[in-house]
């Protein structure tokens, strides 16, 4: 099973450049405006329950950059409630300044979340971090700054998610204070425990799964600590934090490549020319001979078109005589060049008796130089955190049509980014990649998308 590991200061890569969803109730930067003149508790709640749902509206349209997001600012309001537990049932300004700018703070970052009002997620992120290590935790008070994987690749069908908390963990490694996890009613004793971090090995099937949508399962890890002691033993707390973790559905979608190809051609049709005659009603017409200015009949190719001389042909619509050589009437010859089509007759008159009549039509073909183009369908195989990259032949243009998990269609033909999938050209090749982005994946793409936004925004599919 793969899984995608986020730390916050790794988030703008694998989890940023988002809009995030906005939540009624949550309007300016500071605790008053946030939640009112609600107890410390209560607001915290508020808080928490507007994440939250904000997760799972961006996990129902399909949003996974949102919902790991909101995953990290819900962590730093967990843990303020854990800061101020004995606190909980009093007002804001009951508690010191520097108590009350650590909630302003919280506050002002998931309102900031909530609202898309953040300079930057990365300078989001940063500021949670920082609040986080700003509670006024005891020495020995467990803190959590982030965790991964925040999401996990729902194939292979069976496996091991390997879950992991990065942070300050003082007593972990004590007798007796075993961090438990614990996700879908079963617990997870950590089976990795040091001061900076922890970690669960769980069975992927714990967390919710499905084949066509993006899932969010929270897990909550149990973290004892020791508080002040009892005669000669401390006491143990418990700290409890909730993680939000995302499924991804089955796969990212369908992706059919469309490469066309082009190559030189010659386009061929029949002409057919209006209908001519040759009569010798009072003299002969003779090919070459007397009147031979009247023996020769001509057909124009259109426009751009040129004449196979070897395709001419005379079509006979009406006669009278005899036809032969020698006879009443005749086809002398063709005459026929690249720019004309040509026949000359020859037509015998005779004082007496029948004298050599006919009408027709000069039927050629015309031919001229096209470009041949060939459009060839390729399905690309590709699955969570994958690139396939398609090198193009010389000339050749592509386009994609893709199709994601969740219904929504795409026609791509250019530079191209959403949460799920990337595509970017380079020379002559073109490269498809499925979340997570790496570093040089996101820079790539980035510089790629400011180069195509200036030169040609039109060429962008829209979202």
């Amino acid at each position: 099973m793969k899984a995608f590991r986020v730390s916050i200061p790794q988030s703008f890569m694998m989890l940023s450049a988002i809009a995030i969803l906005a939540v009624p109730g949550l309007a300016q930067a500071d605790w008053g405006s946030a939640v009112g003149g609600l107890a410390i508790g209560v607001g915290l709640d508020k808080l928490g329950n507007d994440i939250k749902e904000a997760i799972s509206n961006a996990a129902a349209n399909g949003e996974i950059l949102e919902a790991q997001a909101g995953g990290q600012v819900y962590i730093a309001i967990q843990q303020a409630k854990e800061t101020y537990n004995s606190e909980l049932d009093l007002t804001i300004d009951k508690l010191s300044g520097t108590e009350q700018n650590a909630l302003n703070s919280i506050a002002s970052e998931a309102t900031d979340f909530e609202n898309k009002t953040y300079k930057d997620l990365s300078s989001l992120n940063t500021q949670v971090r920082s609040s986080i290590h700003d509670l006024p935790f005891s020495h020995s008070f467990p803190q959590v700054l982030d965790y991964g994987p925040a999401f996990l690749d729902v194939n292979p069908a069976n496996g091991v998610v390997h879950l992991v908390l990065d942070g300050d963990f003082y007593d972990a490694l004590r007798e007796g204070y075993t961090p438990i996890l614990n996700v879908n009613n079963k617990s997870f004793p950590a089976t990795l425990r040091t001061s900076a971090q922890l970690g669960f090995d769980i069975d992927k099937s714990e967390f919710a799964a499905q084949p066509n949508a993006l899932t969010i399962s929270y897990a909550t890890v149990n973290i004892p600590y020791a508080t002040q002691k009892l005669l000669f033993f401390p006491a143990i707390g418990t700290s409890s934090v909730s993680l939000a973790v995302a499924t991804l559905p089955k796969t990212p979608g369908t992706i059919e490549f469309d490469l066309t190809t082009t190559s030189p051609g010659t386009a061929r049709q029949t002409k057919v020319s209006p209908e001519m005659s040759q009569e010798s009603a009072e003299d002969d017409i003779k090919c070459g001979g007397e009147h031979a200015d009247l023996a020769v009949h001509f057909s124009y190719p259109d426009s751009g078109w040129a004449v196979i001389p070897d395709s001419t042909q005379l079509q006979v619509t009406w006669d009278q005589g005899k036809q032969g050589t020698g006879q009443d009437w005749w086809l002398e010859r063709t005459c026929s060049t690249a720019t004309v089509a040509c026949v000359c007759m020859s037509t015998e008159h005779h004082g007496a008796g029948t004298s050599g009549k006919v009408h027709f039509k000069i039927v050629y073909t015309e031919e001229q130089s096209i470009v041949n183009s060939t459009t060839t369908p390729q399905n690309i195989d590709i699955g969570w955190d994958e690139s396939r990259t398609v090198t193009l032949p010389a000339g050749a243009t592509w386009q994609i049509q893709y199709d994601r998990y969740d219904g929504k269609k795409q026609q791509i033909a250019g530079v191209y980014g959403d949460a799920f999938l990337k595509v970017r050209q380079v020379g002559n090749q073109v490269t498809m990649s499925t979340a997570p982005f790496s570093d040089l994946d996101e820079d790539t793409y980035t510089s790629a998308l400011q180069s195509a936004l200036k030169k040609a925004p039109s060429g962008i599919a829209a979202k």
